[in-house]
């Protein structure tokens, strides 16, 4: 099962924004205002300044301050983050800003 984390929408220039909708047009499965959901066989690689509890998504977690990296046509869908790897990224930050 996948779950969201953040909306992303920084750090996709108008080319990138270009080759995005030709590449996701097709399998948009509902918009609403300004965001776009589809179907799950593209991977995105996103930065962020750190990971922050939130009761807005499914998972307890968003990441603060997302931006768009890469497109990672190397990465499957089957082989991108799980909820345990974000707890555990979660839970070094946390103890790294502790001390």
């Amino acid at each position: 099962e996948l779950i969201p984390l953040s909306k992303v929408a920084t750090g996709i220039s108008d080319e990138m924004l270009d080759i995005l909708y030709d590449m996701l047009k097709d399998i948009v499965i509902s918009e609403s205002k300004n965001t776009v959901t589809f179907e799950p066989d593209t991977v995105f690689e996103v930065g962020y300044a750190e990971i922050q509890k939130s009761p807005t998504y499914e998972a307890g977690y968003a990441l603060r301050f997302p931006r768009f990296i890469r497109l990672r046509d190397d990465k499957s869908v089957e082989e991108i983050e799980t909820l345990q790897s974000i707890e555990n990224r979660f839970a070094e930050q946390t103890k790294r800003l502790q001390g």
